[in-house]
C-alpha cells in the first residue's frame, strides 16, 4: 500500500475543528494550549487570527497535521472520524489548486509566504498593517484595490511577485548592512546576470534554427 506524503505546510484552525466536532472554541482553544505545553511547544507559534462577519476578528490557533492528529487523539472515534475525512479533503484541494496554479502564481504564493513572514517578524501583526501594505502596493502598481490576486494578469503578478522579493530583502537587509549599500550591488549584478542569460538565450535560438535549417537542406536533398 502507498502511503501519501503529508503536507505539513498545511493548516487546520482552532475554530474549524471546533465546528467540525460541535465542540465550543474556547473549550478547543484551551484543549490546544494544554496540549502545546505538555509537548514543550510555544504557543504563539501556532497562534493567529482569522477574520468573521463584519471586519471582526478572532483569535485562532493553526495546527499542522501533525498536532491535529495529537488534539483529537483524545475526541471520541466519530469527532476524529469528521476531523479526518476533512485533513483528507484538505490535501485534496491543495493537490487539485497545486495541478491548475501557472508558475507564475506559484512563485507568487511563495514570495507573499516570506514577505508576511518577514513583516511579522518586523512587528506587522495586526490584520489592518497587512491592509494598508496591500493597498501601499496596488496603488503604486496601479492595479485596482478592489481586484483580487487571482484575477491579475501575468505582467501584475510578475510586478507584486518582484515587488515583495526586494521589500522582503529590504527589510532583512536592514538589520545586516543596509539596504541602500547593497540594493545598488544587487540591482548592478542582476542587470549583468540577465545580458548574460540573456545572451545564453538568444545563442541557443541561433544554434537551433540552424541545426533546424540543415535538417530542412538533407530532407531536400534525400
Amino acid at each position: 500500500m502507498k502511503l501519501e506524503k503529508i503536507d505539513q505546510t498545511k493548516t487546520m484552525s482552532s475554530f474549524e475543528i471546533a465546528e467540525l466536532t460541535n465542540k465550543r472554541h474556547d473549550n478547543v482553544m484551551t484543549d490546544v494550549r494544554t496540549m502545546l505545553e505538555k509537548l514543550s511547544l510555544h504557543a504563539p507559534d501556532f497562534s493567529g487570527t482569522q477574520k468573521y462577519g463584519n471586519n471582526n476578528t478572532r483569535e485562532v490557533f493553526n495546527l499542522p497535521y501533525r498536532e491535529t492528529m495529537i488534539l483529537v487523539s483524545g475526541y471520541s472515534v466519530e469527532l476524529r472520524a469528521k476531523v479526518v475525512d476533512r485533513w483528507i479533503e484538505l490535501e485534496r484541494q491543495v493537490k487539485r489548486s497545486k495541478k491548475q496554479l501557472s508558475p507564475e502564481r506559484v512563485e507568487s504564493i511563495r514570495t507573499r509566504n516570506s514577505f508576511t513572514k518577514t513583516l511579522e517578524e518586523h512587528g506587522c501583526n495586526k490584520p489592518a498593517h497587512f491592509i494598508n501594505i496591500t493597498y501601499i502596493q496596488k496603488d503604486g502598481l496601479n492595479i485596482p484595490r478592489k481586484k483580487k490576486k487571482a484575477e491579475y494578469s501575468n505582467t501584475e503578478l510578475l510586478l507584486t511577485t518582484a515587488t515583495e522579493a526586494l521589500s522582503t530583502f529590504h527589510l532583512i537587509a536592514q538589520d545586516v548592512h543596509g539596504y541602500h549599500n547593497i540594493k545598488p550591488i544587487a540591482s548592478h549584478v542582476a542587470d549583468v546576470v540577465y545580458d548574460g542569460s540573456y545572451g545564453i538565450i538568444e545563442e541557443r535560438k541561433k544554434l537551433i534554427g540552424k541545426l533546424e535549417s540543415t535538417s530542412l537542406m538533407v530532407s531536400k536533398n534525400d
